[in-house]
Order: C-alpha cells, then sequence, then structure tokens
C-alpha cells in the first residue's frame, strides 16, 4: 500500500520552468527511490542538471530550448502526468548505468496504480537537436523514444510497454553519417495483455539509421522502415535478434 506523509513544500521558478519542490515519506515498490519529490513543468532555459537525489514529476511538458542542455544523472527516475513528455530542442544527456538506470514512466507506475500504454506521450526530439542516453528504461508512453531530424545515439536503453512505438525514427537530415545510432537496446511487449502490439522500431522517410546488437521481441512489427514521397531511408543492422514478434521481424514499406 502507498503511504506518504506530508512535511513541507518549497516554490521556486526559474525563467519559465516552475520548480515545485515537496519532501515526503514515501513507501513505494520500483521504481519510486527517493523520498523527496520535485515537481517541474514548463521551459528549461539554462543548462540544468536532475539528480537522484529526487524523484522528478513532470506536471506540465517541458521544453529544453535551443542551445540548452538538460542532464539527468544515473539512477534518476521521472514520473509523467498524462499527456505530459520532454520535448527537446536542445541537448539531452540521460547516461545511467548498468544496475542504476534512468527510469523515464507513468504517474501511475507505482504501487496501487493502474499504468497503461499510452499514459504519456513519450520523449520528443525535434529538428537539429541532440541527445545522448545510456541505459534508459521508459515505460508505458505512447511513443517510447521519437526523433525528427535529431542526432540522438541509444546505447543499453530499453523501451516497454507502449502502445505504438518503442522507438520512431523520423526523417533525419540528409548528408549526416547515422546520425541515429542504436547499439545494444531492447524494444519489446512482455505484459501479457500487450503481447503483439506496437512498432519496437519505426524508421520513417529520409532517416540515416544504424541498429546494432539490439532485442525486439514480444511485439506485432519488430523494425519497419516506411518510405514516404520518395524519402528513402538509409540503414543497417548488424547482430540483432528479432523474434516472436507477431506479424514481422522485418517489414520494408515503399523502400524501392
Amino acid at each position: 500500500m502507498q503511504k506518504i506523509t506530508f512535511s513541507r513544500r518549497t516554490t521556486m521558478k526559474f525563467g519559465t520552468l516552475t520548480l515545485f519542490i515537496c519532501f515526503f515519506t514515501v513507501l513505494f515498490c520500483a521504481p519510486i527511490v527517493s523520498s523527496t519529490m520535485i515537481e517541474v513543468g514548463g521551459g528549461i532555459i539554462t543548462d540544468t542538471t536532475w539528480t537522484n537525489d529526487d524523484t522528478i514529476r513532470v506536471i506540465s511538458s517541458i521544453a529544453v530550448i535551443t542551445d540548452v542542455r538538460l542532464t539527468i544523472q544515473s539512477g534518476t527516475v521521472i514520473l509523467f502526468n498524462p499527456a505530459t513528455n520532454i520535448q527537446v530542442q536542445g541537448e539531452l544527456y540521460a547516461e545511467g548505468a548498468e544496475g542504476d538506470e534512468i527510469v523515464f514512466t507513468s504517474i501511475y507506475d507505482t504501487t496501487g496504480g493502474y499504468p497503461s500504454p499510452g499514459n504519456w506521450p513519450g520523449l520528443y526530439f525535434h529538428e537539429n537537436s541532440h541527445g545522448v542516453l545510456r541505459h534508459c528504461i521508459n515505460r508505458w508512453a505512447t511513443y517510447g523514444f521519437l526523433t525528427t531530424s535529431a542526432t540522438v545515439e541509444f546505447y543499453d536503453c530499453i523501451s516497454e510497454c507502449f502502445s505504438v512505438y518503442g522507438f520512431y525514427l523520423n526523417g533525419v537530415l540528409a548528408g549526416s553519417d547515422a546520425p541515429v545510432k542504436m547499439e545494444r537496446c531492447v524494444a519489446r511487449q512482455e505484459e501479457p495483455a500487450l503481447i503483439g502490439r506496437g512498432t519496437g522500431i519505426n524508421v520513417y522517410q529520409k532517416t540515416d539509421v544504424h541498429i546494432s546488437r539490439c532485442k525486439i521481441y514480444g511485439c506485432k512489427i519488430g523494425i519497419d522502415f516506411n518510405a514516404h514521397s520518395f524519402a528513402y531511408p538509409t540503414f543497417d543492422i548488424a547482430y540483432c535478434d528479432i523474434h516472436d514478434n507477431l506479424i514481422y521481424g522485418i517489414f520494408l514499406e515503399s523502400c524501392g
């Protein structure tokens, strides 16, 4: 049973970003690991670090503006209210470690809660944004990790319990050398009610992507490569384990 004892609340404002710091005694099962919860929302307009001393609750969508970096420490847990997410226009560096992962998940993904796929939209990298993510776990989103014309590297990341896509890689700028890289990542559906739903990795339009040593299983489609308006993705897949997906392991759609 969840137990919360309220003791103190402090509000701070930095530009357009508002932080509501709440001090609780909290008894939760994983992923809650901290007794201090910080509520955040709005624009991040200066370089900012979220530490693993706090559980972060996103109460309105976060925008990391151009030329600004958000750094997330290993072991940090980020909980999202419904319909909220992080939109990266600048840089996001979320570098966890094995056994000390960074977790992005629904606010309902706690003891006594009832999370469902699509509780929150997912992490969104906008055009010309940059990111490096290591040992991150993404749960209960619509699109776990979404990139649009962004340069992002994913290492040892997991997307699970998603409603549509685990990773959605869309229209990366032409002429760059594999600007989206995925190594040792996992897109999976293991919850019994979700097996056979969603696409593990969707590569769309003019995208250059390198996928190596990844695992994709339990989805409707493992990897879907989809051209649109003669904008063809460029990709390479190496040493991946793609199995037990309902319809296709790899599907090439209008790719010439």
